[in-house]
């Protein structure tokens, strides 16, 4: 199979610790053609100008300047990962503000995941071990009913066989990867990070890394 990219923006004011304006900007996968990825870079930037980004800066209390003005938007393209596994990773819980790691995951892409459309399993990592030890302190198995697959012809969606949809998408190996690059992220920025990854067979690829946007547990501080 051919290279396929990805094409997603990188605005200035995006993915800081108070906003993520996760998706709102446009973004474009499972691309071959040059014509295409040009196609996708001037959606993504003319992205900034709509009417739900303007929305968002309005309900975010962005400064008055800022309002006014059309974010400036950098485009990212990226070879993508014909991942078998893909998720999303948090070191801090950004519902509670406890000192654990989250993981959401499920077959196939992760643009399911992402846009809420199918439920993922969640490992709920206990992290009051030491770097080289953790635990599963809860386990969510999600339905994962559907998962988006990389192919010669683009992405398609199809279902997830029914003997998958009941287990955790996750190995212990699996999931130690996962933990393991998701400290060392945080280790590495200085701050709690929301990762998105995706797994090809033993390669783990982590895709982003952003800071933790919203905790919704007042006064909640990382040990």
């Amino acid at each position: 199979m051919g290279k396929r990219y990805a094409v997603r923006s990188s605005a200035l004011d995006e993915d800081s610790a108070g906003y993520s304006f996760a998706g709102q900007y446009e973004t474009a996968l499972g691309l071959s053609s040059v014509s295409d990825i040009i196609t996708a870079i001037g959606a993504c930037v003319h992205s900034a100008g709509s009417s739900r980004i303007a929305a968002y800066r309005r309900a975010a209390s962005f400064r008055e300047s800022m309002q006014e003005s059309t974010p400036v938007v950098g485009v990212l393209i990226q070879e993508m990962v014909p991942a078998d596994r893909a998720g999303v990773a948090f070191t801090i819980n950004p519902l509670t503000g406890a000192n654990e790691i989250v993981i959401d995951a499920s077959f196939g892409l992760g643009d399911l995941l992402v846009s809420g459309q199918i439920t993922p399993d969640e490992f709920i990592i206990d992290t009051s071990c030491q770097d080289t030890s953790w635990q599963v302190s809860k386990l969510t198995v999600g339905s994962k009913r559907l998962m988006s697959v990389l192919t010669h012809h683009g992405i398609i969606r199809t279902p997830v066989p029914e003997s998958l949809q009941v287990i955790p998408s996750l190995s212990d190996r699996q999931l130690n990867e996962i933990v393991s690059a998701a400290r060392a992220c945080e280790r590495a920025l200085g701050h709690p990070v929301d990762l998105e990854w995706a797994a090809n067979g033993n390669m783990l690829f982590i895709l982003q890394a952003r800071p933790v946007t919203a905790i919704l547990a007042a006064g909640a501080r990382r040990g």
